[in-house]
């Protein structure tokens, strides 16, 4: 029987360019190419390329997908300070 590596401790992700990394990170701490993933939620492996370089291509239905395939959850919860709050742009900054 073959274990899955260790999960890595929770952390904030308040950026695209952060969830493309955790992902990315994940994928490849299972030993999973971009082509295996891929297959697995029915997309190319260039389409899957291009979402972990630009996340917030990613709908709701794939992110579920891929967190499926990489034994990972979604938990939200409110954010510990107010300081960063303020919405912004998809292209790396918090949102």
């Amino acid at each position: 029987m073959t274990r899955s590596p260790p999960l890595p401790p929770p952390q904030p992700l308040l950026t695209t360019q952060q969830l493309a990394a955790a992902l990315r990170s994940r994928r490849k701490a299972l030993n999973l190419t971009q082509a295996e993933v891929a297959a697995r939620i029915g997309m190319s492996q260039s389409r899957l390329s291009e979402l972990e370089l630009a996340p917030e291509e990613l709908s709701v239905k794939q992110l579920m997908q891929l967190l499926s395939v990489l034994d990972l959850e979604l938990i939200l919860q409110a954010r510990r300070t107010k300081a960063s709050s303020t919405p912004s742009s998809p292209g790396g900054e918090a949102w």
